[in-house]
Formats: C-alpha cells, structure tokens, sequence
C-alpha cells in the first residue's frame, strides 16, 4: 500500500511539497479476476473482465 500526501503551504511563497509512506503487508489473492475476449465481426476485439473480491 502506498499512501502520498502532496499539499501547498498557504504562506506567501510556500513551495509544493509531498511525501509518501509505505505500508509492506502480507496479501493472500485478494481479487479474483477473470477475462474473456471476443472477435467482432468489424476486426474489432471486446474484453470481457469480471472482478470478485475475495476477502
């Protein structure tokens, strides 16, 4: 996971700044993702995808 905070002080000649955390954790296949692509007659190809969340 990674978290970026990016903020302008409201002083007079505040600079942007940012900065960014990250977070290590252990993920056991969370989402499950399934595709399935079709061949249109125009020489166009659609792809199917369905997304299932796990946890």
């Amino acid at each position: 996971l990674v978290c970026e905070i990016a903020y302008t002080p409201s002083a007079p000649g505040g600079q942007p700044t940012s900065f960014r955390k990250f977070f290590k954790f252990q993920v056991l296949k969370p989402l499950d993702i399934k595709t399935k692509l079709y061949n249109a007659e125009s020489n166009e190809v659609y792809v199917e995808a369905q997304i299932q969340n796990l946890t």
